[in-house]
């Protein structure tokens, strides 16, 4: 992941422990020597970046800022036919089984591909 472009969603969660895990998760996305780190303001074309490769990877929900299926659903049919990977950012969330992205999750990590999902995943919940 390192050299990669990152995206987030920061979205409407304001609380004090919200805001601190949001932006710790951005802090460690640059300590671990991302290039640059992006706030687009649209899940759908957040989605269409990465299928399309102008952006490696992108998360939601790392604390009460995640999407809603009508946030992004669209364009998670076009990461998934170009054959980019979609998973949870915590696993066991209830809309979740195992690793598989559920469009009910209110938090998601999309990338190009699995490797960098996972590495992504892990930096950004440390």
């Amino acid at each position: 992941m390192k050299e990669s472009i990152v995206c987030f969603e920061f979205g409407y969660a304001r609380s004090p422990e919200s805001t601190e895990t949001m932006v710790r998760a951005v802090k460690n996305l640059l300590l671990h020597g991302v290039k640059s780190c992006k706030c687009i303001g649209s899940g759908v074309l957040d989605l269409c970046y990465v299928a399309r490769g102008s952006i490696e990877v992108v998360y939601s929900g790392v604390a009460d800022e995640g999407w809603k299926p009508w946030d992004f659903c669209a364009g998670l049919v076009i990461l998934k036919e170009a054959g980019c990977t979609a998973k949870p950012v915590h696993l066991g969330d209830d809309a979740c089984t195992g690793d598989e992205f559920n469009i009910y999750a209110r938090n998601g990590v999309f990338g190009v591909n699995e490797g960098v999902v996972n590495e992504c995943r892990q930096v950004i919940t440390s």
